[in-house]
């Protein structure tokens, strides 16, 4: 069993000024707490033949949909955008769908997330699903 009181705590902090994200590195972590940190949350248990994210992400999508049916949770997800101002933006949305094209979501394209994704395609999508949790 992993004491996780044992392992140093992970800091970050936003820096206001010139917002950057200043992070203490894993990197001093000793290589055996690394590993522990690993085996207990199963990290090393992850196997994929494709470098593909979409892909891998439709396969445990697949499996979590067929084990807990259509109506689960699993279909919300946090899409973060950043218009060209830099201001980030987070919101709840629903997966509509995942196809060949990618991540299929129904929005007013009118919102701001419509407009920051014209402005900057770069996002961030976060579904929380607890075993594996996909980011």
């Amino acid at each position: 069993m992993l004491n996780v009181k044992s392992l140093p705590s992970f800091v970050g902090r936003l820096a206001t000024s010139n917002a950057t994200l200043n992070t203490r590195s894993l990197s001093s972590l000793r290589q055996a707490e690394v590993d522990a940190f690993h085996e207990h949350s199963g990290l090393h248990k992850i196997n994929t033949t494709s470098k593909n994210p979409i892909d891998i992400f439709s396969k445990w999508y697949s499996e979590h949909m067929a084990a807990n049916g259509s109506m689960t949770s699993a279909k919300a997800f946090s899409l973060a955008t950043v218009s060209n101002t830099g201001k980030v933006s987070c919101r709840s949305l629903i997966l509509r769908r995942l196809d060949e094209d990618g991540f299929v979501m129904m929005t007013d394209g009118r919102s701001r997330k419509s407009k920051d994704l014209a402005e900057n395609p770069q996002a961030s999508m976060l579904f929380f699903v607890v075993r594996p949790n996909i980011r």
